[in-house]
């Protein structure tokens, strides 16, 4: 039977899906092709250029990245081989360092957090003797993780994994990863939901240091949403208590609401809020008709007036257009309703102006956190809002690529400025992964102007 052959060409549409990413292969985008024989028929499977990664057996053998370009791939359309050799290897050399550099900070990563977990053991097993200092010491940080220690370091991975479900943290991973992660909760919390991308489940590393979120799945549109949230632990949201014992019910209802809240799922307006109450007693008060156009147009007016007088509390849009519009839509969409239940579902739909500006400074703290050079911050938080704009309509593909595009920019330790933008994209000593020469048109875009127009014609969009 033959050995397995390798191919290159630009994909003829975008139905492929890639096998490593699994996200679509766009038309027109180059992709390898992997072609491994059977009985009757040869499977094939393709990936993006900068998804495949050299065969293993092959790199065991001394095979580099240009060679097998040279000796074992083949392109039948000769429109890319010999012209874009170089380029091509190029790329796979740069992720055969990427695969290299991940295993060797996660052994590193494991190596720190089994390091500190032995240094908490040691400082464990000597207040262990009849040291009468000891006990005099203040509580502080280290003296909380050896109490802590001491009370479940016997214990087996299932009371362990018990105790991180009590709190709503992962629960993966060997006993030390498992003793880590619950050390660092009776310490500084529990890991809180992620303010980045609004409810993803943030995770600590082995490391005991590290915290990141894979994202969040939004159940409106059936996509999970991408995110690079990577922080340090001792500045990543926590909530209070850490729970060493089931938690009552009480707490637990409590942790359904935070999480509900981070996801975004905030309480209707409730008549118990004194702001509510008389918002609601002013709207009683209005005598409208909305049995025709000119009764919903007076209603519109009125009730526009009304929330504008509560602007400070209730997130009405600055454009005095967009507000009307808004109050007018949904009262012709409600004129059935009393106009007490309509200026009810508008302060549910609008928002509260200090709960969105909360959550807005969260997110940049959280983008701000993960930048390792905070001038980038800016454009790291464009690409992220062009991200969860084409999340939101659906287009996944759209959504990986500008998230993938944020994390790679948040990661660079120097200034992007309009003078290195566009090597980003290019050269074999500046392309920096996962950004391709359209995503360094737009980073020169909003390096050079402030704004990208891509983002600027969603935002009107969707105003």
């Amino acid at each position: 039977m033959s050995s397995t052959t390798y191919s290159v060409e630009l994909a003829k549409s975008s139905r492929a899906s890639c096998k490593k990413c699994k996200t679509k292969i766009e038309k027109d985008a180059m992709r390898i092709g992997t072609h491994t024989p059977r009985d009757d028929f040869d499977m094939t499977s393709w990936n993006h250029l900068e998804c495949f990664t050299l065969p293993r057996k092959m790199v065991q053998q001394g095979v580099t990245a240009h060679d097998f370009v040279r000796d074992n791939l083949r392109d039948e359309s000769g429109d890319i081989l010999p012209s874009r050799a170089d380029e091509i290897a190029e790329a796979l050399e740069a992720k055969k360092a990427a695969v290299a550099k991940s295993k060797e900070d996660g052994d590193s990563e494991s190596s720190a957090g089994k390091t500190w977990l032995a240094d908490i053991k040691i400082r464990y097993d000597a207040t262990q003797d009849d040291n009468p200092s000891a006990s005099k010491k203040a509580k502080d940080d280290m003296s909380i993780l050896v109490e802590t220690y001491g009370a479940i370091h016997k214990l087996s991975i299932a009371d362990l994994k018990e105790i991180l479900q009590w709190n709503r943290q992962h629960v993966t991973g060997t006993k030390p990863v498992l003793m880590i992660r619950v050390l660092d909760g009776a310490l500084r919390g529990r890991l809180a939901r992620c303010t980045l991308c609004e409810g993803g489940r943030l995770k600590l590393h082995d490391d005991g240091a590290t915290v990141t979120c894979s994202g969040a799945f939004d159940e409106e549109r059936n996509v999970r949403v991408a995110c690079q949230y990577h922080g340090k632990a001792e500045s990543a949201p926590r909530w209070q208590p850490w729970l060493m014992q089931m938690p009552t019910k009480e707490e637990d209802e409590e942790m359904d609401r935070l999480i509900a809240e981070a996801k975004g799922e905030v309480p209707s307006a409730s008549d118990s809020d004194p702001a509510i109450a008389g918002l609601i007693k002013q709207a009683n008060k209005l005598d409208l008709e909305l049995h025709n156009n000119e009764g919903i147009k007076k209603a519109t007016a009125a009730i526009y007036k009304l929330l504008k007088s509560c602007s400070k509390l209730i997130d009405l849009p600055d454009d005095e257009g967009d507000a009307k519009h808004k109050v007018g839509a949904m009262v012709a969409a409600n004129r059935s309703q009393p106009v007490a239940d309509i200026v009810r579902s508008l302060v549910n739909e609008l928002g509260f102006r200090e709960a969105k500006d909360d959550k807005a400074a969260k997110k940049q703290a959280a983008l701000k956190d993960s930048c390792k050079c905070p001038e980038n911050l800016p454009v790291v938080s464009a690409f992220q809002a062009l991200a969860e704009f084409y999340f939101k309509e659906g287009n996944r593909n759209g959504g990986v690529v500008h998230s993938k595009v944020a994390t790679a920019l948040q990661n660079l330790d120097f200034v992007v400025t309009p003078e290195n933008a566009m090597s980003l994209g290019k050269g074999a000593k500046t392309k920096v992964a996962n950004i391709g020469a359209k995503s360094a048109e737009k980073i020169l875009e909003f390096v050079s102007t402030g704004q990208i127009e891509k983002l600027e014609e969603k935002r009107a969009n969707e105003a």
